[in-house]
């Protein structure tokens, strides 16, 4: 009689039941790694824009900052940030916390929670409060960059000896900037409910009614627009050709608004802005869009002029 005994079986490997944690521990390991990166990545780069402002008699600086957001985000966390140029243009915030995404290091938001202030080389500094006062910026490397500045329940005080605003508050502030083909760049504006300072050029017009203001622009020369501050930028826009070309540029006051969908501006040597728009003169409740009679808002010789009328200085951008 035969006896088989039963075939030992081949033990099990338990490589298998380890492998997706092996493989979890490294992928852990090396985002953690290239967060880190990124970390540093972003402190040395706020570093060297520091150094560059200085270098351009400007300042970038801080009393705290803090750079966290692990492990999907890069946060940055400013105290008492000043941003400020050589020609006098300066930005300063209390409390600034700002984030991108670490799989979008280029797109950043930023929230200034209490307040601003800013302040340009005639004038200023401007307090401003708001109940949401944010702005985003992306595509650094184009021309102009993506930009975006909101703000909701904005309120303008000057600062104890400075020139007053000419808005005391605004319902609503929109600005963006966008790139286009053919070294063009886009400018988007609108303010709602503003109110303007009552001795103020624009206050005497609106005569405690609110102001509605919206502008869609274009300008050419967009590459040109870079320099060591902003006064400097924009004359080496100008000198190169730069122009804006006026797609929509809407002023309502009170139920009179004025209406224009053509006209080239550009800036002059002073800073003000030179040319001028066509457009019509209505009233919103009486006049459909098109039914006003046509007049001209002309910018020349330092002055703004609608018709022969003069209002008053004409506006700079430096």
């Amino acid at each position: 009689m035969t006896h088989t005994s039963a075939v030992q079986g081949r033990k099990l490997s338990r490589t298998g039941l380890f492998g997706p944690f092996v493989l979890a521990a490294l992928l852990f390991a090396g985002w953690s790694g290239a967060w880190v990166w990124l970390k540093g990545e972003a402190e040395r780069r706020i570093d060297r824009a520091a150094a560059l402002a200085r270098s351009h008699g400007g300042q970038i600086a801080w009393s705290g900052r803090r750079i966290g957001g692990y492990p999907f985000r890069l946060d940055a966390d400013f105290t008492d940030l000043r941003v400020a140029d050589a020609s006098g243009w300066t930005v300063s915030a209390p409390a600034l916390e700002a984030e991108a995404l670490a799989f979008m290091p280029t797109r950043w938001v930023a929230v200034a929670t209490r307040g601003a202030s800013f302040a340009w080389p005639t004038g200023g500094p401007i307090n401003i409060s708001a109940s949401v006062l944010r702005a985003s910026i992306d595509g650094l490397g184009e021309a102009p960059p993506r930009i975006s500045v909101e703000g909701l329940g904005l309120t303008f005080t000057p600062a104890p000896g400075a020139k007053p605003f000419f808005l005391t508050s605004a319902q609503s502030l929109q600005f963006d900037t966008r790139a286009g083909p053919d070294e063009q760049g886009a400018v988007y504006l609108s303010l709602d409910r503003a109110a303007p300072r009552p001795d103020a050029m624009v206050g005497r017009i609106a005569d405690g009614r609110p102001l509605d203001l919206q502008g869609d622009l274009t300008f050419s020369h967009a590459q040109a627009l870079k320099g060591a501050d902003w006064r400097s930028a924009v004359r080496n826009w100008s000198r190169a050709g730069g122009v804006f070309t006026v797609r929509e540029i809407t002023a309502q006051v009170g139920g009179t608004v004025l209406d224009a969908k053509a006209g080239a501006l550009g800036i002059g040597e002073d800073g003000r802005l030179v040319g001028s728009l066509v457009g019509e003169l209505r009233e919103a409740s009486r006049q459909p869009a098109g039914h006003g009679p046509r007049v001209t808002l002309a910018f020349r010789d330092g002055k703004m002029m609608l018709g022969g009328v003069e209002l008053g200085p004409a506006p700079r951008l430096f």
